[in-house]
């Protein structure tokens, strides 16, 4: 069976993120995000997304329920998406603008706070661990 998109960037993504990174395996589907991450001290979570030529960033009203109550309590909640020209693209909660897409997603507004080359892994940590 071959690999979803979102399973191969985690698979890049695993062995380049310092600490205790972990895919959080939730079949709650209460909006957690994919990803718990932890190190020097830094707790982070972040939700994958891999986004298609001319696919709307967008993601589930829970996950945005989710990543905004997190915040909220001074959690670190970002949304981290590997777009088709290889960037990867970062939005941090709550400072994301969404709008309804359809009954069941909302549309990323808002730019972008973070954009690099997916090859340039140590400026996205640096960027993630602030």
């Amino acid at each position: 069976m071959a690999m979803r998109p979102e399973s191969k960037f985690w698979e890049y993504l695993r062995n380049r993120l310092p600490g205790h990174t972990v895919r959080a395996e939730n079949t709650a589907g209460n909006g957690m995000p994919d990803v718990t991450a932890c190190w020097q001290g830094k707790d982070i979570w972040i939700e994958l997304k891999v986004f298609g030529a001319g696919e709307w960033s967008k993601i589930r009203k829970e996950q945005r329920i989710w990543g905004l109550q997190r915040a909220g309590e001074g959690g670190k909640v970002f949304i981290v998406a590997l777009c088709p020209d290889d960037n990867i693209r970062v939005w941090k909660f709550p400072d994301i603008v969404f709008e309804k897409y359809d009954d069941k997603y909302q549309r990323i507004m808002s730019t972008c706070h973070f954009s690099e080359h997916k090859f340039e892994i140590n400026k996205l940590v640096e960027y993630l661990y602030a």
